[in-house]
């Protein structure tokens, strides 16, 4: 927590002075690799490899935790989404990791408070940023392998709409560190769609999937990440605003 709310306080500066992208990143990478090498899980799998693949391993477990902490940050753009989807991801993390975890969940349900449509409060790159490291430390310390993945699958309806913005963005040859207003749940509210409903949808898939990671059932895990992706091309296709350049 320490770390973190080192993070969070760049993110801080950065809500108030608008920091260049190359001092957050090199905050992000010093906060990515102090968990890595506090990590039992890394050093494990450090001891036993060739150091060409603990290169290897070391760059995309950079690449991952670090796009963890920018993809949470991209989706705090609508009053409620991220708090009250994270209410159930702190809620899995509390479940298999530690029961201390509770405490933020009380502080979530107090900000979402404020921060429903409409709101009176905005978490900022300060809070966005803070509960992205979170994650990022949850699953570096969990004790198992097994465990990380089922804190990484609960953040899925946040990280999947993140993930295939910037991948089609990509695709159409845009500029992807360019500001933008693609992702799904932008485009939902452009079509017409109110702050309430739109941030509702993504906070009862993050229920759904959390439950399911708690259950630990691998077939009830499976289904629910399927059924998430239906519905997430199903509002594509139907509901949101086409996927074009702004």
């Amino acid at each position: 927590f320490l770390a973190n709310s080192l993070l969070g306080f760049v993110g801080l500066i950065d809500d108030r002075l608008n920091l260049s992208a190359s001092i957050r990143f090199f905050a992000q990478f010093l906060f990515v690799n102090f968990l890595i090498q506090q990590s039992d899980q890394f050093n494990t799998i450090f001891e036993n490899n060739l150091l060409i693949i603990n290169f290897i391993i070391w760059l995309i477990s950079n690449l991952i935790l670090i796009g963890i902490i920018n993809f949470i940050n991209f989706m705090d753009g609508i009053d409620g989404l991220v708090a009250g989807s994270m209410i159930f991801i702190v809620l899995t993390t509390s479940v298999v990791l530690n029961q201390n975890f509770y405490s933020l969940i009380s502080a979530l349900l107090a900000f979402l408070f404020w921060n429903w449509s409409p709101s009176r409060g905005f978490m900022g790159d300060v809070g966005s940023t803070f509960l992205g490291g979170f994650i990022v430390s949850a699953i570096t310390n969990a004790s198992s392998i097994e465990f990380s993945l089922l804190i990484f699958i609960s953040c899925m309806p946040l990280l999947l709409d993140a993930f295939v913005c910037l991948l089609r963005r990509f695709i159409d040859k845009q500029i992807i560190f360019e500001p933008h207003k693609l992702h799904l749940y932008q485009r939902l509210v452009q079509g017409g769609w109110s702050h309430s409903l739109v941030s509702s949808i993504y906070i009862g898939s993050s229920a759904i999937i959390s439950i399911t990671c708690i259950s630990k059932n691998i077939f009830a895990i499976t289904l629910a990440i399927i059924l998430l992706i239906i519905l997430g091309y199903s509002l594509d296709k139907n509901y949101a605003k086409p996927f074009i350049s702004s």
